[in-house]
Formats: structure tokens, C-alpha cells, sequence
């Protein structure tokens, strides 16, 4: 149903999509240069433009090609199968000293007439119902495709120019906040990895002043550099086969999955897969606080578990910590070398999977308890501030979900700032 006011269009009647030009591959730089080269990676999922991973050009360009700060375009090529991004738009910013160029497969948007705002086209790009069209009607499966004319085919819902500017004004409050918490959290991401370099290998502030070389760098004299399996045992995960019989799944035991790591990160509760006692007893039961650390596929991602559970054979971990080492300070040494645990398992240029061998013969930093103990807390502490920012993200993208549901459809009206006034 229509809200009253309201009219449901073809998004062709108030806008049109210029297609882009297809740059020589020998132009191409990962260099800054004065040109952008826009990408459909340039375009987030969900909308609004990303500023990392830039693609340059510096050979000739003809004006038309050239995009201007404000300028919307709509990606029109996604190489995931679920089409990430396609139908996606972004507003373009203004960034000193450089220029964009309209690439291929990237739509430039221009909103035609006077009944429709750009920024309100820009969050109808981003709506549900619009996106539901775009992939219905996209080409191709391992590369998903669309067209300027399927894309305008889309029916959108266009209120007054007044309620238009506003709800475009209210999504881009949130579009402010989330780019503001963004950049909080890449700042902390910069700040830990700074912390990390120095902490565990120069030790606390003021706390060292004579080093020794040593085969994984220069550290405290005080310190030792030991090998994993030196300070605990070494397991690798199972799994009970066949896969999904009933007899040894879907029970109450839980077991723990590269998925649980990367959305919990530090500390990991699986909440994905569980087992039957019949099942756990194949596998490999560990208990709490169990360093664990994926071996196969993103390899070398460290984790602590929160509760009893069980590993399958995609993990190790590292049992019956000695006296002289804490869990929490293994856990970031070993996240700040994940790289090396890649190289370690890469024989000739194959990868091949993380052993139990190759990690008790790896060589890691091991201060006294009570310095071990400090550097956990105080990267816990940043750790800490890094998930309340990721909450908050979280939340606000979620607000904006909801607001652009009940805005976009008209299920919740809004009074223009002229008629509120």
C-alpha cells in the first residue's frame, strides 16, 4: 500500500546511469597518484564508499570521465557469488589533491527532473526492496552482473521533496556516527599494533635497559626465548566421522568453530556446532581458558575458550600451561606473529596445514609471570575499548536498518524541516 502523499515509481523516471570507460590495464597503479581509479570494491556493502585498498591511473583521460566530489555512482560487477555490493551506491567525497575516474562496470547515477532529491535516491539504493530487484534480476553466478536498465526497472516509493531531504538527513546522521566509530576503530587497530611491537619485545615502559639479539629479534636480557612446546602440550583437534551422524551430533557439547573465533575474537563461546557424549568422546574435550589455535585455512588465529568444549581437527591447542606462563600473554604473542606461523607452513610456495611439530618447535618471548601478567592487562584494556567500539557499530548499523525499514516504506512519516518549523 501507497503511504498517502506517496508515489510508487520506476526508479528510470527520476534517474539515469551513464556506463564508464574501460581504462588501460598498463595505467594501473597501486601508487598514489593525482587519479583514482573507481572499483567496485570502492563501493561498501550496504552502500557509502570505502576509502581503502585505492586503484590509480596515470595515463591519458578524456574530461567525460572525470567524476566530481557529490557525484553518485552504483556498482554494476560483484566477483562474490552473493553479489555483495552489486546495485550498491556511493556518494562520492572530496579528497585533496586527487580526482575520480569513471571506471567500467561502475554506473554513474544522475538524478533527472525535480521530483526527486540525490542523497534520498542514494538510501533508496541501500533499501531492501531495491536490493531484492537488483539481485533477482543480476546475470552470471560465479560473477554476478547487472545493467543500468535493470537496475532503473526497480519500483521505488517517492514522497514530497520536503520528507525526501529529511529522511535523507536522518540516515545520514547515522551515516556520520558509523563513519565516526569506524575511524575510532581503525585508529585502536593502529595504537595495538604499535603496543604490541613494543610490549613484546622491549617490554613495559622504563622496565629494561640492556638487550640481547636473539634468533626472533632483540629482546630483554631478562627474558628467554623458548619454544611452545617447551611451556605446554601440544594437541590437535578430532572429529568424529561420518560427518553428521545423528549418534555424534547435534547433542549439548559444544565444539568449536573457525566461525565462533572470528566473531568472538579473544575470548570464544562456540555457539555453532554441538555434540553428543557419544561424539565429544572421539573428538578432543578441553577445558577453559584452553589456548586454541586454528591450523587450517585463516591460519594461525589464537583464541581462548570461555567454557569447556570441544576442538575439531581444523584446530590445536595448547594444554598444562607451565607455572612460568600465563595463558593470556601466550594468546597475544601468539596473535602478534600470526604472519609467521603462515611462512612456517608454507613448503615451496603450496601452503600446507599448521602441524602439532611445527608449533612445539616454534620460538616465542617468555618474561617473568608478574611482566607476562602486566602486558596481558594492558593490551586487555585496549582490547576492551576496541569491543565496546565494535558493539557500538554494530548498534548503530542496526538503527540504521531499522530507521531506513520504516522510513524508505513510509511506515513511519517524517515532517519536512519547513513544515516542523
Amino acid at each position: 500500500m501507497t503511504p498517502n502523499g506517496w508515489k510508487a515509481i520506476r526508479l528510470a523516471e527520476v534517474a539515469a546511469i551513464r556506463h564508464g570507460f574501460a581504462f588501460a590495464g598498463q595505467h594501473f597503479r597501486d601508487e598514489p597518484a593525482r587519479d583514482i581509479l573507481l572499483m567496485p570494491g570502492n563501493v561498501k556493502i550496504g552502500g557509502g564508499f570505502k576509502r581503502d585498498k585505492l586503484k590509480y591511473y596515470v595515463g591519458p583521460v578524456e574530461t567525460e570521465y572525470v567524476l566530481r566530489p557529490g557525484d553518485l555512482v552504483v556498482t554494476m560487477t560483484d566477483l562474490s557469488k552473493a553479489g555483495d555490493t552489486l546495485g550498491y551506491s556511493a556518494l562520492l567525497p572530496a579528497i585533496v589533491g586527487h580526482r575520480f575516474l569513471h571506471n567500467q562496470r561502475i554506473g554513474r547515477v544522475e538524478v533527472v527532473g525535480e521530483d526527486a532529491a540525490p542523497h534520498y535516491v542514494s538510501c533508496l539504493m541501500s533499501s531492501d526492496g531495491y536490493r531484492k530487484h537488483v539481485l533477482d534480476t543480476a546475470s552470471g553466478t560465479t560473477v554476478r552482473h547487472t545493467s543500468p536498465a535493470r537496475i532503473l526497472d526497480a519500483v521505488v516509493l517517492l514522497p514530497s521533496l520536503g520528507e525526501q531531504r529529511k529522511i535523507a538527513a536522518i540516515l545520514s546522521s547515522v551515516d556520520d556516527a558509523i563513519e565516526a566509530t569506524q575511524a575510532v576503530i581503525e585508529q585502536l587497530q593502529v595504537v595495538k599494533k604499535a603496543m604490541m611491537a613494543e610490549l613484546l619485545t622491549r617490554g613495559l615502559p622504563g622496565r629494561h635497559t640492556r638487550f640481547k639479539l636473539t634468533e626472533i629479534g632483540e629482546i630483554p636480557e631478562e627474558w628467554e626465548v623458548v619454544k611452545v612446546g617447551a611451556i605446554g602440550r601440544v594437541i590437535r583437534g578430532a572429529s568424529p566421522r561420518p560427518k553428521g551422524d545423528q549418534r555424534y551430533y547435534g547433542g549439548s557439547v559444544p565444539r568449536l568453530m573457525v566461525a565462533d573465533v572470528t566473531r568472538d575474537g579473544k575470548c570464544v563461546t562456540p555457539r555453532i556446532d554441538f555434540l553428543t557424549e557419544a561424539g565429544a568422546a572421539l573428538s578432543r574435550p578441553v577445558p577453559a581458558g584452553t589456548l586454541t589455535i586454528v591450523c587450517s585455512g585463516t591460519v594461525g588465529v589464537p583464541a581462548l575458550l570461555a567454557v569447556d568444549a570441544c576442538i575439531h581437527d581444523g584446530f590445536l591447542a595448547v594444554l598444562d600451561l607451565g607455572a612460568n606462563t600465563r595463558a593470556e600473554f601466550l594468546y597475544y604473542s601468539l596473535s602478534a606473529v600470526q604472519h609467521r606461523f603462515y611462512n612456517a607452513a608454507t613448503h615451496g610456495g603450496i601452503f600446507t596445514n599448521l602441524t602439532t611439530e611445527i608449533l612445539r618447535e616454534f620460538p616465542i618471548v617468555l618474561p617473568d609471570v608478574q611482566e607476562q601478567e602486566r602486558i596481558a592487562a594492558v593490551l586487555d584494556v585496549h582490547d576492551n575499548r576496541f569491543n565496546i567500539e565494535t558493539d557500538n557499530l554494530a548498534g548503530l548499523r542496526a538503527v540504521k536498518s531499522a530507521l531506513m525499514s520504516v522510513l524508505l516504506t513510509g511506515e513511519v512519516r517524517v515532517k519536512p524541516d519547513e513544515e516542523a518549523a
